[in-house]
């Protein structure tokens, strides 16, 4: 049975980093009136890299931590109940499991909230750098807070 548990607790917390952060901006970028395809690609690829340099936070790291945290709050609540009941082990074993599961699907959906977040600030700052360099941005939505 411990086996099976531990197991199934390594494959949630796993499976807790599956959300994602930004990888970059998700928003179109034209050329500006009169700027050559080959400066657009000069200042889209600085813009890019200027964005991810403000977005170093990770959504997975915050995920996985979760999911260890709910696992070792689990643990010692599993091994008090268990001590209670005869059989701290198992009951350790069972906490564990359970809050491994309850802390990964918490840190995932705290994750994607971040990530979402952290989009729109990547998409922001891009926006501003393209458009600072005199290149077009159409249909940016508007940031809220």
């Amino acid at each position: 049975m411990w086996s099976r548990l531990m197991v199934l607790g390594s494959v949630l917390l796993i499976a807790s980093g599956c959300a994602m952060g930004p990888r970059g901006p998700n928003i179109l970028a034209l050329a500006g009136p009169g700027k050559p395809y080959e400066i657009f690609e000069r200042d889209h690829a600085y813009c890019t890299q200027k964005a991810l340099q403000t977005e170093q936070s990770s959504p997975e790291a915050k995920a996985a931590m979760y999911a260890a945290l709910g696992g070792l709050a689990g643990a010692a609540l599993g091994a008090g109940i268990g001590a209670a009941t005869g059989s701290p082990a198992t009951g350790a074993a069972i906490g564990g499991t359970t809050g491994v599961a309850l802390g990964a699907a918490s840190g995932t959906n705290a994750a994607q909230q971040m990530a979402a977040q952290q989009q729109l600030r990547l998409n922001n700052t891009f926006a501003s750098c393209m458009y600072g360099y005199g290149h077009a941005i159409p249909n940016l939505p508007i940031m809220s807070r």
